[in-house]
């Protein structure tokens, strides 16, 4: 039996009780904000032609094929995604209303109904009607792991019966009463469901023997089977008692621990205060179950474990009730849906669907869709913190100084750079730099010199908590002109920069633990410049050309702290830019002189960089995601300056800076002070 969790949006996990776990894996995909944030992505698998609504109903056991259904002008169509052909419209039999139900280990398999009919769609071959019993009506509810057996139930006459179909052959399980079949075993030879006798009873049909009845916890023979373990000797559902409530069960061929007048089947019981429950999904050797129970004045998932007993697992935040609907083949990870009702009649109210992990003797329940969204929030965050170092360290490069053959220069700089939030993506950042700076003057014409610089970089809402940044800087100028500064002007400089943080996957993601670990950002960069310097009355303009070239490493690290961790690899990122400026600048007193400038500075290769790693998350065993955020490849900016000398060869610079900023929409506005003196 395979259970599976849909999530409106092409989101859909699937485990397998087969004896592995599998899980849809994370996509490189379009924006679309999860709940309880305003920042972040989760992957949309879209809709097929200008459709509206898609959702998922399985996943392959290796996690690459999803299967659904999704609206297009025609109607109702099954879709077959794959992270390299998209989303693939599986096509119609007979109706306009055809959907995908069930889709088998490899994803070459996928069987769903069109219309009133079942079929069965193979890869490379297409969709195929699998027949009926009698002429009537079909619905296809699973299929076996290697495609081959197909259960659901077809209608003969006024009767609904369920069915096993093969290649070679579609037989009824049961005769002369309406039935229907919801599991199959690994190898198709077992199969669940329920007939009617006046009330639904739970069957177990297994090939050469038949169908057997599970009858019921001692009072109605009222009962339902859900799933089966992958050997087929273990069945769950729920059953009637005998004071007529209807628990959830366990029933094991040959048992011996049930109740006195079924002893195969075990009564697992209810919350304390409640009267229902109902058991969805078993692990692969029985000894996990879980399912829902109401506790008198609502209803929470269970995870019933042999010999422990029955666990509520309750909800997320706000949740009115949830439903436990998949667990791993250890037992270990349980799936399911967590929901609010709505306020009136008509409001349906809101639904997450979640995860819950074993954790020493408890767990925490997560929302399964942030908690997936996670890793790729935490790739938009690196690039962000990269962009900031690379400003940074950008920074500590241009504190640059010219003086003539002989002399030296000593300067000590801060600069202050905030970028407000983005409305709907990146957090608020401010970065602060201060740095000493000395040059010499090897002729009149050149300048060469060094630069030492502490930073710091503030990201709010940003996984980066980074420790103080140091860098350093070797430069060198060139001015035909001399202290003029005319001419042919030249500058290079070559820079460093490293930090060392925490970084804390899942901040501003409702039920999601947060996992910690610490790594080491460094940057290393070049960069020159071109220019001519003129004299125009009483102003001096500079126009010059640019380029800087920077790459970024993050070291791997590792998480801990969560019930879910990763460990990534290495990442790095590189940024190439070019800067196209003019500046003007005129006296404006004896001792003092204005500058003004503007510019743009151009992306030549915006590279986003990729998360790559491994990790316990369900769907992100191994990943490799590419950062959804976008540079802003041209960035203009404007600058104002003000130098006032004094008499002794010192100055004192004021300087105020305003652009675009490489990730969002809000601007960056920067301020500086700087002290320099001659001797």
């Amino acid at each position: 039996m395979v259970q599976t969790v849909g999530m409106s949006l092409g989101a859909a996990v699937t485990l397998s009780c087969m004896g592995a776990t599998a899980f849809a894996q994370v996509l490189e995909c379009d924006s679309a904000a999860p709940v309880g944030t305003e920042a972040y992505e989760i992957c949309d698998l879209g809709t097929l032609d200008t459709g509206t609504r898609s959702a998922a109903s399985g996943v392959s056991a290796d996690g690459t094929v999803v299967i659904g259904s999704a609206n297009t002008n025609d109607g109702m169509r099954p879709f077959r995604w794959t992270q390299s052909g998209g989303m693939q419209n599986l096509g119609v039999l007979y109706d306009d209303y055809t959907t995908a139900r069930g889709v088998n280990a490899d994803g070459t398999v996928v069987v769903g109904t069109s219309g009133n009919r079942a079929f069965r769609w193979v890869d490379g071959v297409g969709m195929s009607d699998i027949g009926t019993l009698a002429g009537g009506n079909t619905t296809a509810n699973a299929v076996s792991p290697d495609g081959s057996v197909v259960v659901g139930y077809s209608t003969v006459s006024d009767l609904q019966l369920a069915y096993r179909w093969t290649e070679t052959s579609m037989e009824s399980l049961i005769t002369g009463t309406h039935s229907e079949a919801f599991g199959v075993n690994s190898d198709g030879t077992v199969i669940v469901g329920h007939y009617y006798t006046g009330w639904w009873v739970a069957f177990r049909w297994v090939e050469g023997s038949g169908m057997q009845s599970l009858g019921s916890l001692g009072g109605y023979v009222r009962s339902r089977a859900n799933a089966v373990t992958p050997d087929g000797s273990i069945v769950v559902g729920s059953a009637a008692t005998a004071d007529d409530s209807t628990h959830a069960f366990r029933w094991i061929a040959n048992g011996t621990a049930g109740v006195s007048s079924n002893p195969q089947m075990e009564d697992l019981g209810t919350f304390e205060g409640g009267s229902y429950s109902d058991a969805t999904a078993v692990n692969a050797d029985g000894s996990v179950v879980v399912g829902y129970s109401d506790d008198g004045a609502s209803g929470w998932a269970f995870r019933w474990v042999e010999g422990v007993g029955m666990q509520n697992l309750g909800g997320l935040t706000g949740a009115s009730y949830s439903i436990a609907n998949g667990v791993s083949a250890d037992g270990s990870i349980v799936v399911g849906e967590s929901a609010s009702y709505g306020e009136d009649h008509y409001d349906m109210g809101t639904s997450r669907a979640f995860i819950w992990r074993e954790a020493g003797d408890d767990g925490t329940m997560e929302d399964i869709a942030n908690l997936t969204a996670s890793v790729p929030i935490l790739g938009n965050d690196s690039a962000v913190a990269q962009a900031e170092q690379q400003f940074a360290l950008g920074q500590t490069m241009e504190q640059q100084a010219f003086v003539q053959s002989g002399q030296m220069v000593m300067s000590a700089q801060t600069n202050i750079q905030h970028t407000g939030r983005n409305p709907t993506t990146v957090g608020a950042r401010n970065s602060s730099v201060g740095a000493i700076s000395f040059g010499r003057g090897i002729s009149d014409t050149v300048t060469l010199g060094a630069t030492l610089s502490l930073s710091g970089t503030s990201l709010k809402n940003n996984a980066f908590d980074m420790d103080t940044d140091l860098g350093a800087a070797l430069w060198g100028q060139y001015s035909a002109g001399g202290a003029a500064r005319t001419g042919l002007q030249f500058s290079g400089a070559i820079g460093y920069m490293t930090s060392e943080g925490e970084i804390a996957r899942g901040r501003l993601l409702t039920d999601v633990l947060l996992a910690t670990g610490s790594s080491t950002v460094e940057t290393r960069a070049v960069k020159a410049s071109i220019g001519h310097g003129l004299e125009h009355g009483d102003w001096l303009i500079t126009s010059q050309i640019g380029i800087a070239h920077y790459d970024t490493r993050r070291e791997a690290y590792a998480e801990t702290g969560a019930s879910f961790n990763a460990s990534y690899d290495e990442m790095r990122s590189s940024r190439t830019v070019a800067t196209l400026g003019v500046t003007g600048a005129f006296d404006v007193s004896e001792r003092g002189r204005l500058a003004i400038g503007v510019g743009v500075d151009q992306e030549l290769n915006p590279e986003r960089p990729r998360l790559t790693g491994t990790s316990d998350i369900p769907g992100l065993a191994t990943f490799d995601i590419g950062g959804t955020f976008s540079p802003n490849r041209t960035r203009g900016f404007a600058t104002v300056d003000y130098t006032h000398d004094f008499e002794n060869g010192s100055s004192v610079t004021g300087n105020l800076r305003v652009g675009d900023a490489v990730y969002g929409t809000t601007r960056s506005v920067g301020v500086g002070v700087s002290y320099s003196m001659q001797f």
